[in-house]
């Protein structure tokens, strides 16, 4: 069975991996479309798992780690994303040209009497 609405293909197996390079066109083209196929759940020991294709895992950008959510009844698995990538070496820069002060705060004073009076210092 295969349709086609605004948002989402549904293919067989087979038709997916067949016409992969017109899919890749239609995606480049409508971004914001969802590939799906149906496949079937395999036994992994006590578990259940599912046979993900390569070009799929390649163009989500899953690798070894994943993260793996449950939301209502469905299962999201997504890359694991790292957060804050990059900030320490655009930190060391900063402190390197002498950024890393908040020099416009520098003659900026709050001062009151909890200060002097609550505070322990």
């Amino acid at each position: 069975e295969k349709y086609l609405n605004s948002n989402y293909i549904v293919l067989t197996f087979e038709e997916f991996v067949s016409q992969y390079i017109s899919f890749q066109k239609f995606r480049k083209n409508n971004p914001l479309t969802t590939l799906q196929m149906k496949s079937k759940l395999i036994r992994i020991g006590n578990s259940k798992g599912v046979r993900i294709p390569k070009s799929m895992l390649e163009d989500a950008g899953l690798t070894d780690e994943i993260e793996i959510l449950q939301q209502e009844d469905e299962i999201l698995i997504r890359p694991i994303r790292v957060h804050r990538v990059g900030w320490d070496d655009a930190f060391k820069r900063m402190a390197l040209q002498g950024d890393d002060s908040l020099t416009e705060f520098a003659d900026f004073e709050i001062k009151s009497d909890w200060d002097e009076t609550d505070w322990t210092w």
